[in-house]
């Protein structure tokens, strides 16, 4: 996505189209929070209305339990309509 579907602004690196969910991705290195606009932009921009929306990131940030990421994903939730996960290192999804 970066460069080729959103040229400008903040962006998400990927997006993976499933058969009714679509998965964007933002790679981060520890500032969270910097994730957080690009991949609601991207859900703005190119989310679809009949699709379920996921939204990804991936960290080397630790620990991940704290009661601020909790609210974050909350908020992400309320503000995009996506579900949020947050993971170190990488994730593994079946789509």
């Amino acid at each position: 996505m970066d460069g080729c579907q959103i040229t400008e602004g903040r962006k998400c690196d990927c997006l993976v189209m499933a058969e009714t969910t679509q998965h964007f991705v933002e790679l981060k290195g520890k500032k969270i929070e910097e994730a957080i606009p690009q991949l609601s932009r991207c859900i703005e921009l190119l989310g679809l209305e009949n699709f379920r929306k996921m939204a990804y990131i991936v960290t080397s940030r630790s620990p991940l339990r704290s009661t601020g990421i909790q609210k974050m994903k909350r908020n992400f939730k309320k503000a995009t309509g996506a579900d949020l996960k947050i993971k170190n290192g990488f994730i593994i999804q079946n789509i």
